[in-house]
């Protein structure tokens, strides 16, 4: 059996691994926007293998090995989980059908373009980038046992830095583990996040997987990493992809997340071999040669943690329900206590955050984001000062590094700020507000 997965004479490729989506609508065989996407799918939407489950869905439909349409959710769990009506539908495409999809001529920036003309959710992106020939499986292994990297995985890194030792049965933690099937005991592999974490990042043996398997491997080595975006971070991953897509550079944007989400380490400082490894200064230490060439070049322009987050708008709005439920009780108290002054005090308290570096430009990202979301113009920090004063009657100040750095712009410059940041180009669209609700 030939292997489909290998599709490079390169030393690395990248590729997406999983893809869920789901489509806020009632599934429609006579929906005209449904058949284009069954169209870019390449597949026709009335030849299926259906099934009958007990789960959460009444009907799933396999189109082809890995790939799956799961319609008629049911009452319930569905419902709570997703908090809407239940009318939508979910396409699955897993490995098997991620390389079904391409092996029929089917283009990814196609499939992302009609998904966007939907209402929809992502449940899942699998971002795979699989090296074939730079690292070295027992010293990757090595230096995960004995955490000689840094990440954005907080559960992977032990309090006293002890590095992870196998027990008795030769069993690695949950973090580093053989098969659990114990059917292929030389297998390998290395999970950083939980399977309910919105980012998932897990390195395997793939050549020793696939050959298990019975599938015949054109290459002499292959170590996968495999990165899992669910959720806000799904949709994050779908608007990186899709640029990625159209500027054709999807192999460095891969290989500039799986960087931002983990760096390895050797033992040298600025080249200088250390008799001791600090776990507590692991930042300083060089990056891993082998893992370096791996990543060919992009070791400058990682993503970096703080990139891979929700939609702004929707982080203003998950700010108010906050404010709803944790502040209403103590405002009340205030204006109880000294109703005459309750303005007065709210004034006193927001005054220092509109005149210190607290109030910056993240949540002014967040505030204009959601203005656009309202059909609202967005609002510089000099002229949001000063709808606070005319507004309140207060004599809040401009600050002082505002206008040393340039910073109070007119609105129409500042939206050409925000529509530079990449993460969010997407929702800066004013002719598509529709993936703004997301």
């Amino acid at each position: 059996m030939s292997d489909n997965y290998v599709v490079t004479d390169e030393s690395a490729q990248s590729l997406i691994d999983y893809y869920k989506i789901a489509f806020l609508i009632k599934f429609d065989e006579t929906n005209g926007l449904i058949h284009e996407l069954f169209k870019v799918l390449k597949l026709n939407i009335y030849e299926y293998d259906e099934h009958w489950t007990s789960g959460n869905y009444n009907s799933i439909r396999d189109y082809d090995e890995g790939t799956q349409l799961l319609v008629d959710p049911k009452a319930g769990k569905n419902q709570e989980k997703k908090d809407v009506k239940l009318d939508y539908f979910i396409l699955e495409l897993k490995g098997e059908g991620c390389r079904a999809f391409e092996s029929r001529g089917g283009n990814w920036k196609d499939l992302f373009e009609i998904v966007k003309k939907f209402d929809f959710q992502v449940g899942r992106i699998d971002i795979a980038v699989d090296d074939f020939e730079y690292m070295d499986l027992d010293i990757l292994s090595d230096k995960i046992i004995k955490h000689e990297y840094t990440s954005i995985f907080r559960g992977t890194a032990h309090d006293e830095y002890d590095p992870i030792v196998p027990d008795k049965d030769n069993k690695f933690t949950p973090h580093i583990r053989a098969d659990e099937q114990k059917n292929n005991k030389t297998s390998w592999s290395a999970t950083f996040g939980s399977e309910n974490s919105q980012v998932q990042l897990q390195f395997y043996d793939k050549f020793q997987e696939r050959e298990y398997r019975g599938v015949e491997v054109a290459k002499n080595q292959w170590i996968r990493c495999e990165m899992r975006f669910r959720k806000e971070k799904g949709m994050t991953a779908f608007v990186k992809v899709y640029k990625s897509l159209c500027n054709d550079n999807f192999n460095l944007m891969a290989l500039s997340l799986l960087h931002g989400l983990i760096e390895f380490k050797e033992p040298k400082i600025n080249g200088s071999t250390q008799a001791t490894f600090d776990y507590r200064v692991r930042s300083r230490y060089d990056i891993w040669s082998s893992y370096n060439e791996f990543l060919q070049g992009v070791a400058e322009s990682k993503v970096k943690p703080s990139d891979i987050k929700e939609n702004p708008a929707k982080l203003f709005e998950k700010r108010v329900n906050w404010f709803n439920e944790a502040t209403a009780n103590t405002l009340l108290m205030m204006f109880g206590a000294d109703p005459e002054n309750f303005m007065d005090n709210l004034q006193k308290a927001m005054i220092p955050y509109l005149e210190d570096k607290k109030f910056g430009f993240m949540q002014r990202n967040q505030i204009n984001h959601y203005r656009l979301s309202q059909g609202k113009d967005i609002v510089t920090l000099k002229e949001l000062i000063q709808q606070f004063n005319d507004n309140l009657g207060c004599k809040a100040e401009i600050p002082t590094r505002c206008k040393e750095q340039g910073k109070d712009t007119p609105a129409e410059a500042f939206s050409s700020i925000l529509e530079e940041n990449e993460q969010y180009q997407m929702w800066c669209d004013e002719k598509d507000k529709r993936n703004g609700d997301i």
